[in-house]
């Protein structure tokens, strides 16, 4: 595993060609920026869900935001969990954006790349979700919310990766998402 700083942009055209993969995602910001509108969605549905149906409470974020501190390698850290290979993992961070990642050079299955992307949100939102349906407690509930809002790219890549058909191999080059 190897530990990088890099500045978010790719240049991946070469590898795309020569290697007969076609482009899936590109980070745009589009995409960055639908993925977190997805997570404050969200976020404010599991508000609204734990205020009707299992207590009300007022959310105050300023007060709890030591918690991010926890979640982004807790976060990141369960995308490694079910990475094929630590070997070629990179932990890195997009200095331009302000972002945590992992990425790994190992070509993926659809299901894997699948389960990578969803494992920090089901893990992390919807099991302490469940449990705070019987056991509340509202730090378990500021991390479940932090994580449906910073889960949001995670879930509108599954989606999109869904589509692809069933033997589909993924490969990510750069910040940049390939199958063939």
């Amino acid at each position: 595993m190897k530990f990088a700083l890099r500045n978010y942009n790719s240049n991946t055209e070469k590898l795309q060609v020569s290697n007969n993969y076609h482009k899936v995602i590109s980070n745009s910001k589009h995409v960055i920026y639908s993925g977190i509108l997805l997570g404050f969605i969200l976020m404010f549905l599991f508000i609204l869900i734990i205020n009707i149906f299992i207590r009300n409470i007022e959310i105050t974020f300023y007060k709890k935001l030591y918690l991010i501190l926890l979640l982004v390698p807790l976060h990141e850290s369960i995308h490694l969990l079910f990475f094929p290979s630590l070997k070629n993992a990179e932990v890195g961070f997009y200095t331009k954006i302000f972002s945590f990642y992992v990425t790994t050079n190992d070509s993926l299955t659809k299901g894997r790349f699948l389960l990578i992307s969803i494992a920090p949100f089901l893990f992390i939102t919807v099991i302490p979700f469940i449990i705070t349906c019987f056991y509340f407690n509202i730090d378990i509930v500021y991390l479940l919310l932090f994580n449906s809002l910073g889960a949001g790219v995670d879930i509108l890549y599954f989606f999109i990766i869904l589509k692809l058909p069933s033997v589909s191999e993924i490969k990510i080059f750069n910040n940049e998402i390939y199958y063939r």
